[in-house]
């Protein structure tokens, strides 16, 4: 899109959680709706958005609401935001947080694993060790494999 992005569309993106959840206690969220909006905000590059969604990571379709927008950003070829890294791998529910750790391997940069490994040490252990151990391996080479 252009050079400017409008301000209030991460507002939107805010006000739109806020009236989905509360029009149902099951919180049934429209998530191509929510991607649309983060896309027009310049797909979550923008700081600000990040820290106004943060607070809607507590459910799954939450989550999955930024899992999706996440794949949507790598679909199109952009970089993965810092905020976005350390925060998908705190999703809660097992099986978007299996596929936000399948994403994190994918990405794979030796950046992206300093960073998940200095955020979250106690989390590279199970199965987000098996997901990650062959790009710590192969990107990084600084950690033992013996692990």
């Amino acid at each position: 899109m252009g050079k400017t992005k409008d301000p209030s569309a991460a507002d939107a993106v805010v006000e739109y959680l806020h009236s989905a959840e509360s029009q149902s206690k099951n919180f049934a969220i429209d998530e191509f709706n929510v991607v649309r909006l983060l896309e027009s905000l310049g797909a979550l590059k923008d700081s600000r958005t990040i820290e106004y969604i943060r607070p809607f990571l507590n459910r799954k379709e939450r989550a999955s609401v930024i899992l999706a927008a996440t794949e949507a950003l790598l679909s199109m070829g952009e970089e993965i935001p810092d905020d976005l890294i350390i925060t998908l791998h705190g999703l809660d529910d097992y099986s978007v947080n299996k596929r936000a750790w399948e994403i994190l391997a994918n990405i794979g940069d030796e950046d992206t694993i300093l960073k998940l490994k200095k955020n979250c040490p106690d989390n590279l252990s199970g199965w987000h060790l098996k997901l990650i151990l062959p790009v710590i391996q192969a990107k990084c080479m600084i950690y033992n494999p013996a692990l």
